[in-house]
């Protein structure tokens, strides 16, 4: 039997609002009473309550012989638990493992990123009263869960506090140090107002089914399509040139795109640095936009010819019609888009203000920005993955001082004009 499809939790938290607006919000949904100014944890899915954590609050924190009177001694302590399964869920999300399959391996790994990795949330080690903490919650936790059969696993067996703190001091001399890696002046990521004008330059996109287009646009000239795909898959999912260059048909091909979900991500393999397999993540939108491409332009350049593969192919009417792409290709022609949109470089007015690699950069951003809005503590934990970075270490040193500096002045920015750029993709 296969294993069941893993569904990211995506875990905020919240805080309980008066009872009147809870019913309102939940319209109905069956929820344990709870103190008001209580922490608990939703799903940003659905914004619902996640029912694992009240119900384990509920038996753990809220006696019902004097419910109102233990909640009010509780409510730091359930505020650390809501904290500490926060963090524990987005790991679980970065790993796509199931909170009921967790098993001490998996508890063992969560607690070797805290020792062996900073934390992304302020750069430094976690404390040793951290690390204790959350292995103390985590324990309790899934003992609550075995004792009502959910869960297979107690984790009595985590290593003791003292244990790991021995661990974490004698690993530094043992851990593989990551690679130095570039300055964070090499980070810069293409502002909204200057990202939707080169992307309009670049091309339109054709007209999506899944996106609800009554009525079909003309189609865009098959160059044009092409290199609006290509600058969408770094924007969309983070790829290098490298990886979009060398994107397989037969990776986005055969997806099934859910009419009633544009925006559901599809897992896609591509092959990164060091001729490594890594999946990315591209929205429904996107693969049926690649494959109108893959089954139009795509198959009447190659009609005949021996098909080598690649999604995105030469147009131009030369003995090099039909071909796959080169990296600097797409360096050229994201170049010619930033000048054409009005965008030259300061000192060299025919080259561009941006690469094509500043849209990967410009997804790490985003990706940052939208994944601090909805709750999670260490967003680097699940970007490093689709970045396809070894180590966290390198997505710190490159992302994280550049992101902070940044939050303020790019943050709204960004959701405003990518709501506005997602409106237009139909």
């Amino acid at each position: 039997m296969d294993a069941p499809q893993f569904t990211p939790y995506k875990i905020a938290v919240q805080r309980v609002a008066p009872k009147a607006a809870v019913d309102e919000l939940l319209n109905g949904v069956r929820y344990p009473v709870l103190p008001e100014g209580m922490t608990f944890l939703v799903s940003a899915w659905d914004h619902l309550p996640f029912a694992p954590f009240l119900e384990f609050v509920s038996q753990k924190a809220l006696r019902r012989s004097s419910r109102e009177k233990r909640a009010k001694k509780s409510l730091l302590t359930i505020e650390a638990y809501a904290y500490d399964l926060s963090d524990f869920f987005w790991f679980l999300d970065a790993k796509k493992t199931r909170w009921e399959d967790v098993g001490l391996f998996v508890a063992e790994q969560y607690a070797d990123t805290m020792i062996e990795r900073p934390s992304p949330t302020t750069g430094r080690p976690y404390s040793d009263a951290t690390i204790t903490r959350r292995l103390s919650t985590l324990k309790t936790f899934y003992g609550w869960a075995r004792d009502r059969g959910i869960s297979r696993f107690s984790l009595r067996a985590l290593e003791p506090a003292e244990q790991t703190k021995d661990r974490r001091r004698s690993s530094t001399d043992d851990v593989k140090r990551p690679p130095p890696v570039a300055p964070d002046r090499e980070v810069r990521p293409i502002s909204p107002e200057h990202l939707e004008k080169i992307l309009a330059e670049l091309g339109p996109l054709p007209s999506l089914v899944s996106l609800g287009n009554e009525a079909p646009n003309p189609p865009p000239a098959a160059n044009r399509l092409r290199n609006r795909l290509m600058a969408e898959c770094a924007l969309e999912a983070g790829l290098r040139r490298a990886e979009v260059a060398g994107l397989r048909t037969s990776s986005v091909a055969a997806l099934c795109v859910d009419l009633e979900g544009p925006f559901v991500m599809h897992p896609v393999k591509v092959v990164g640095k060091g001729s490594k397999e890594r999946t990315v993540l591209l929205p429904g939108w996107l693969v049926e936009a690649i494959q109108t491409y893959i089954s139009g332009p795509r198959a009447a350049v190659l009609e005949h010819k021996p098909d080598h593969g690649q999604v995105f192919v030469r147009h131009t009417a030369t003995s090099s019609r039909g071909n796959s792409l080169e990296m600097k290709y797409l360096d050229k022609v994201f170049s010619a888009a930033c000048v054409a949109a009005g965008f030259p470089h300061a000192n060299a007015p025919k080259r561009a203000e941006h690469r094509f690699h500043d849209l990967r950069h410009t997804f790490a951003l985003v990706t940052y920005f939208a994944r601090k809005h909805n709750g999670d503590p260490e967003p680097w934990l699940y970007i490093q993955g689709l970045l396809g970075h070894e180590y966290l270490e390198t997505t710190l040193k490159i992302y994280l001082r550049v992101a902070r500096a940044l939050h303020d002045e790019y943050s709204d920015r960004f959701h405003k004009v990518f709501k506005k750029l997602v409106s237009c993709h139909g």
